[in-house]
């Protein structure tokens, strides 16, 4: 089982909810909530993840073994529209300025990129 998979499909679920729940909480703080959270799960519960990563990503039994390549969130999606001929190397400086024209989006703009990234 890739518990590493389905801890990042769980805390991309939950990190809004904790966001709003803790106004001002940084990603240390972030992480922690979202570690104590997921090792409270049973382990019925976090089953419920695996499955649900492993429906994600199309898994089979013969994919067990090989590379599976994670599903993509809605803001790598934004990134390769922003830069789809640029290779990882040259833009790596433009991180900081999309992530803030990310921030910048409305929630309906974010919603578009969501949409993508769950199909």
């Amino acid at each position: 089982e890739d518990m590493h998979s389905s801890f990042a499909l769980f805390a991309r679920s939950r990190r809004s909810a904790i966001r709003e729940g803790a106004e001002g909480c940084q990603n240390d703080d972030m992480g922690r909530k979202l570690g104590t959270e997921w090792s409270e799960l049973s382990e019925e519960q976090r089953k419920a993840w695996d499955d649900k990563v492993k429906a994600r990503i199309g898994y089979t039994a013969a994919q067990q073994s090989s590379a599976v390549v994670p599903p993509r969130n809605s803001f790598s999606l934004f990134v390769s529209e922003k830069l789809p001929s640029a290779d990882a190397s040259s833009s790596s400086g433009m991180a900081p300025v999309l992530a803030q024209e990310w921030r910048r989006l409305s929630p309906e703009e974010k919603m578009q990129f969501r949409l993508k990234a769950e199909t």
